[in-house]
């Protein structure tokens, strides 16, 4: 009876202590609730359009294919943000609620949905290890160093966290937040082959996904020119990018532009593109059916390790993009055997993104060759 008292006790303290750490990361979040960030002007734009009736990707295009004109580019992304954008607006519009505050509101619901999942997969597994990962994700660098709350990453790092979680047990909800995550940002198609290998069912793939993008984009399908507009401003004008952020190639090279060595992420951006995207996924391919790796999520470790040496685009939230699943992957992998191994790896990681911030000013400024940060 003493033992069972004390091992309930000690539960309980253990919940507590979680609870606490939770209301801590929300309070300092609600403490930047009132920043609005550099895009909430164009947001606020496409939600206004697309609420009057009219096609925000159109505005979207003209922004990206004319430069010329100087404007901020409009909103890129599939509408999946768009429709939850637009629903909170009636609240600002109705009850004078900050628009600000009601758009934060599902990105720090995502956050937390990530920290509950850490619990979920690690509570019974090892308790320091999970105290360890969620102060890891709930202060990660960006969050840190930055003390900025704009960005609506982890929605969708949530979602993909999310879907891994249930592949292999639920797989028609595994794959359709999968999708669902796509529709937010499209950085999670590199993880295709790992969803394909672990569902029984591929053709459910394909259904599931060409559903929900059909079901998405009903309100696009007005006319033949909203579909393009639709299509062009959500997809294709990303690739009228130039190399932005502080790319890892075009970071090394930064230090090595004297001796002329070159990675030539300027002269061939398209490759890198294509290289960023594709290089995770026959990395994934090889491991899975050449190496017999099963983890789900160290193949997405790995996918997602490979995109960010190859890409041109690196902004300082897409380092965030990576963290619960190389948590989850590094205690799998070593915990067992070695715990001080898992700590040391994702310690390193995290101090590799303090790092790589604080070295961040604005991005890099490319002239010809020479490459000024």
């Amino acid at each position: 009876m003493t033992v069972k008292f004390t091992l309930e006790k000690e539960t309980v303290l253990k919940v507590i202590v979680l609870l606490a750490i939770f209301l801590f990361s929300t309070y300092l979040r609600y403490r930047l609730f009132d920043e609005a960030g550099g895009d909430f002007e164009s947001y606020r734009k496409a939600v206004m359009d697309f609420i009057s009736g009219e096609n925000p990707y159109k505005w979207t295009v003209m922004t990206y294919e004319k430069p010329e004109k100087g404007l901020e580019h409009g909103y890129a992304y599939m509408p999946s943000l768009l429709y939850i954008q637009s629903f909170l607006y009636y609240f600002y519009d109705n009850y004078n609620i900050p628009l600000q505050r009601l758009w934060k509101l599902p990105v720090l619901a995502a956050d937390l949905g990530v920290g509950v999942l850490l619990c979920v997969y690690l509570f019974k597994k090892s308790y320091a290890a999970l105290i360890f990962s969620l102060l890891i994700w709930f202060f990660n660098p960006h969050f840190l160093l930055r003390e900025s709350y704009t960005n609506s990453e982890p929605i969708t790092i949530f979602l993909v966290f999310l879907a891994l979680y249930l592949l292999g047990k639920k797989d028609k909800l595994s794959v359709f937040l999968y999708s669902l995550a796509i529709s937010f940002k499209t950085y999670p198609v590199i993880l295709l082959p790992i969803i394909f290998t672990k569902v029984k069912q591929k053709k459910m793939i394909v259904i599931i996904g060409l559903l929900f993008f059909l079901a998405i984009s009903v309100p696009f399908f007005k006319s033949g020119e909203d579909l393009i507009n639709y299509i062009k401003g959500s997809l294709l004008v990303h690739s009228e990018r130039e190399v932005q952020g502080r790319p890892v190639l075009t970071y090394i090279f930064y230090f090595m532009q004297d001796s002329g060595f070159s990675f030539l992420q300027t002269r061939l951006f398209k490759f890198y593109v294509y290289a960023a995207l594709f290089s995770g996924v026959l990395l994934s391919i090889f491991l899975i059916y050449k190496k017999k790796v099963d983890d789900k999520y160290l193949l997405s470790t790995v996918s997602l390790l490979s995109f960010y040496l190859f890409t041109p685009v690196l902004s300082r939230t897409h380092l965030m993009w990576i963290i619960p699943v190389y948590i989850i992957a590094t205690f799998n992998r070593y915990f067992e055997k070695n715990p001080f191994k898992f700590y040391l790896l994702v310690l390193g990681y995290y101090l590799f993104y303090l790092f790589y911030l604080n070295q961040w000013s604005d991005g890099v400024d490319v002239l010809g060759d020479y490459i000024k940060l």
